[in-house]
């Protein structure tokens, strides 16, 4: 019998989730570990643990906050805030740069809104304790918490599909190539074996054309794809070929033709890379098991003495499916910061499937707290406003020296006479909010007293209207 007849719709809808609350207050309440219990797992080459240069057993000490934690998680807290602080740093120099768009400006699907997810993974998690049977699902909550690869799940869900599904075309090879295959292919070039987030997450922006949903989508992707081949033992899968369903000889030909095909172009311009023949003509193109080629390329974000040190790439896809579901999930940064503070209470609740781990709990949940400050990067108009404004420009119809020059948050502006030498320069700093923006350090003039102004520039043409003093209103043309 199947757990749906016996328990209440509403009741199995929130059953899972107060299970998972409540096992977080038992958490908080359990005594610490001492440090002398700590295991550690000697690292493998390839899995070496990252090192903090200038990390001193005695800071572990000296800090009264944290004498209750061991030294690993100590050094575990400076490592994973570093990793993200960088993380972070770079999208928002990438946004400035323009190599990034908007978090809108996406072609992903959109994912379901918080508690329609919460809702499925409750039914579904206490159905499968007495139903073992595999579904089918196209919700974004079974890719994130399903304990798969990508591939096992299916290109029925829209999300595995969008980085799966060849898409795109590839120089050396004839046939169009997936994101992933397209991302695995750049990490596989990487001349080094110590990529970072940042690194991983430039790569897939340059597949995805800058579109930052669609590469945090990639990045967890592809990296659950790779640490899932290492943990299930199955081949790695980064892109699924649809073929022609065998019914007569010639679309068993057919399939035979593009099959040797592909071999052909794999074997001479990416021969690291292995096709798979599957049913009615399909084909999938990817590693052998774990892909320890690509899985060397990246460093170990762990610390020395991490008793899941062997897990090497678990927090990397963790951490980038939530700042997927930052930008993709109805709620926003809001969501993020939820499912990862869900997922990681989750892990000390008896019939997860995954148990505690400190270090991809932490760098988890910091993904959640950094997503909102990624967006405020990707979503303010400050490059399209500062290339704007820069400049010369006419006050009216008169010729008296007017060119603003705007920074980061500081700018100067060269006014007063009828060129640079005879005019006067005021130094500020200043705030962008959409249109408006926001002058400090001009006293005693009218710019400066008037503070802010909404600007709108069009066609050679400059004005700035005060918010405050709505007839206080500058209007400027574009000196040629």
């Amino acid at each position: 019998m199947r757990l749906n007849a016996l328990i209440p719709l509403r009741v199995r809808h929130w059953l899972v989730v107060v299970t998972v609350m409540l096992s977080g207050l038992l958490l908080n309440a359990a005594p610490v570990l001492g440090a002398d219990t700590i295991q550690f797992v000697p690292p493998d080459p390839l899995y070496e643990p990252y090192k903090l240069p200038d990390y001193q057993p005695s800071d572990v000490r000296s800090n009264t906050q944290r004498l209750s934690k061991q030294p690993y998680e100590v050094e575990s807290d400076r490592a994973a805030k570093a990793f993200m602080d960088e993380l972070v740093k770079s999208i928002c120099a990438m946004r400035k740069d323009g190599q990034v768009k908007k978090s809108s400006q996406t072609t992903v699907p959109q994912a379901k809104a918080l508690l329609d997810e919460l809702k499925y993974l409750s039914e579904r998690t206490l159905d499968r304790l007495v139903n073992e049977t595999t579904e089918i699902n196209e919700s974004l909550s079974y890719l994130l918490f399903h304990s798969e690869q990508p591939s096992l799940t299916g290109i029925q869900n829209p999300f595995v599909k969008f980085t799966k599904e060849p898409t795109l075309d590839v120089e050396g090879l004839p046939f169009p190539v997936s994101r992933e295959l397209a991302l695995a292919l750049k990490v596989n070039q990487a001349k080094d074996n110590s990529l970072a987030p940042k690194d991983v997450l430039k790569m897939a922006l340059e597949v995805s054309g800058g579109d930052y949903p669609a590469a945090t989508l990639l990045a967890h992707n592809f990296l659950k794809e790779i640490t899932y081949s290492g943990r299930s033992r199955f081949e790695s899968s980064f892109a699924t070929v649809s073929g022609f369903p065998e019914s007569d000889a010639a679309a068993k030909a057919a399939n035979a033709n593009r099959r040797k095909e592909y071999q052909t172009a794999l074997r001479k311009n990416a021969p690291d890379f292995v096709l798979y023949p599957r049913e009615n003509g399909v084909l999938t193109i990817g590693m052998e098991t774990g892909a320890p080629a690509l899985a060397a390329k990246f460093r170990n974000l762990r610390v020395t003495g991490d008793p899941h040190v062997e897990d090497k790439l678990g927090p990397w896809y963790h951490s980038f499916g939530v700042l997927f579901l930052s930008t993709s999930a109805k709620g926003g940064r809001f969501t993020a910061e939820t499912w990862a503070n869900v997922e990681g209470l989750a892990r000390h609740v008896p019939i997860f499937s995954s148990s505690p781990d400190y270090f991809k709990e932490l760098f988890t949940n910091l993904a959640g707290e950094q997503s909102g400050a990624i967006i405020d990067c990707l979503d303010k108009e400050q490059g399209t406003m500062v290339s704007s404004v820069n400049g010369t420009w006419k006050i009216g119809t008169g010729v008296l020296m007017n060119q603003w020059t705007l920074g980061d948050s500081s700018g100067s502006w060269v006014t007063g006479g009828f060129s640079v030498k005879d005019s006067m320069k005021l130094n500020f700093t200043y705030k962008l909010a959409g249109d408006t923006i926001y002058i400090y350090g001009l006293p005693g003039t009218d710019m400066g007293d008037h503070s802010p102004y909404k600007v709108t520039i069009s066609s050679g043409g400059m004005t700035w209207q005060s918010i405050e003093f709505p007839a206080v209103k500058h209007v400027f043309i574009k000196a040629k």
